[in-house]
């Protein structure tokens, strides 16, 4: 058996554009934690397709990496606490 080499795909663009994918999610669960300053994943996540509630959960480990919040695993549910000082302008 003998292969031949294949081209590494450049995964730049796939990347970029999951970034940007992400950081729409992103914005939604600041936007709706940022009044009282914590939520919750199953409350934010209540009214989307499934396909959006992966996307969300990924941002916010994106969110948690980036020191934006701060998760806490509750029973069923995942406790969503923005970190003050990395939303104020």
């Amino acid at each position: 058996m003998q292969f031949e080499p294949v081209e590494v795909p450049d995964f730049n663009d796939y990347f970029i554009g999951l970034e940007k994918i992400i950081g729409q999610y992103e914005e939604l669960i600041v936007n709706k934690v940022r009044l009282a300053g914590v939520g919750s994943f199953r409350m934010i996540v209540s009214e989307l397709e499934s396909i959006d509630v992966v996307r969300c959960f990924f941002a916010i480990l994106f969110l948690a990496r980036d020191e934006k919040v701060e998760l806490e695993q509750l029973e069923n549910d995942i406790k969503i606490s923005l970190v003050k000082e990395k939303f104020t302008t």
